[in-house]
């Protein structure tokens, strides 16, 4: 802005220092003079105006963008928030420590802990992390294979790490389950295959239909707890999620 004003400055006195000289001879000499003297004038005028203006559009573009910075983070606390309990529940089924059982005993809260999650992830969660907890807690009524568990587990695990935080993750689920299985790489190339092929492979080789893949689907344990005389009491048990 100074160089802009010592600019216009000399130009300025310039035009009228020629405008005086020349104005007593008059004809177009003048005019040229006075337009020397003017054309800098609007010239700085406008340069003024125009880094006003980006001075303030680069000022409110950092507002806006501390503004997004500020809700990323909030949401990213609040899915913290919203996945934790459910991770360790989760984490609580494949622990052997006797306060692990002792959470997964207790009923009341286990509800509890779906029923939130179940309300919040809907809002918070990523496309991927809702696809995967719907079909872990779909699977809860078709008695699906231990296998089969397992890799639905693993998969809602996974969509939650890229929702938390960590979208570009290269860890597998192999891996994760590895963790908490000591005897986990003893299963078998089926196991193996079922943890790695596309899933509705991986069902196919484990003889479990998904039952999201029909409407038409009859639940093997009733979706309202009820009684159900083609199921027998036996057939209402979960098998547990252990190695």
């Amino acid at each position: 802005m100074i160089t802009g004003r010592m600019t216009f400055s000399r130009w300025y006195y310039r035009g009228m220092n020629l405008a005086i000289t020349t104005a007593g001879g008059g004809g177009p000499a003048i005019w040229v003079a006075l337009l020397l003297a003017v054309i800098p004038a609007v010239a700085a005028v406008i340069a003024a105006v125009v880094a006003a203006r980006s001075a303030k559009a680069a000022k409110r573009g950092e507002a806006e963008a501390q503004h997004v910075r500020d809700l990323e983070n909030r949401i990213s606390e609040r899915k913290y928030e919203t996945y934790k309990p459910m991770l360790e529940m989760l984490g609580d089924v494949f622990s052997q420590a006797k306060t692990s059982r002792e959470a997964i005993a207790d009923g009341d809260v286990n509800t509890d802990k779906f029923v939130s999650f179940a309300k919040w992830i809907i809002i918070f969660g990523s496309d991927e992390a809702i696809a995967a907890y719907h079909n872990l807690t779909t699977s809860f009524n078709y008695k699906p294979p231990i296998q089969i568990s397992l890799r639905l587990v693993a998969d809602f695990i996974l969509a939650a790490r890229k929702d938390i935080g960590y979208p570009d993750t290269k860890v597998t689920g192999i891996q994760l389950t590895a963790l908490r299985l000591n005897d986990f790489y003893e299963q078998g190339d089926e196991m193996h295959q079922i943890m790695t092929f596309p899933l509705p492979e991986a069902c196919k080789l484990a003889g479990w239909k998904m039952p999201w893949s029909s409407m038409n689907a009859r639940p093997t344990v009733p979706l309202n707890g009820g009684s159900d005389p083609a199921i027998s009491s036996t057939d209402r048990t979960l098998p547990p999620l252990s190695a």
